[in-house]
């Protein structure tokens, strides 16, 4: 059975303030996660280090995502989109045709 999800407390500056050791309690215990706003607008959220630690590890892996994703893109940077669409098209094409031809089963007379 996993982990219950930590509930999401919504509170006022001002009332921050005035229960910030409950807070940090609840969340350092992992029973909560605290957005604070100021005139009902989120200004800041409080959460555990571990999920801090989780953050940080998928923002890393988006950049590293991202870094792939341009790093692929810059050959076909200045190809027109028409063109860039109708090779990906034909490329398509072929590969499935490819991949038809090896699956279909062998034909004996």
């Amino acid at each position: 059975m996993g982990e219950r999800e930590p509930e999401i407390l919504t509170v006022e500056a001002s009332e921050a303030r005035q229960a910030w050791t409950e807070l940090l309690r609840a969340v350092s215990r992992r029973q909560a996660r605290v957005v604070i706003e100021r005139s009902g607008t989120p200004m800041a959220a409080i959460v555990s280090a571990d999920d801090l630690a989780q953050l940080e590890k998928f923002e890393a892996e988006r950049r590293r995502d991202v870094a792939i994703l341009e790093a692929f893109g810059k050959p076909f940077k200045d190809a027109p989109d028409g063109e860039l669409k109708a090779a990906v098209a034909n490329a398509v094409s072929r590969a499935r045709a490819e991949h038809r031809s090896r699956a279909a089963p062998a034909h004996t007379a």
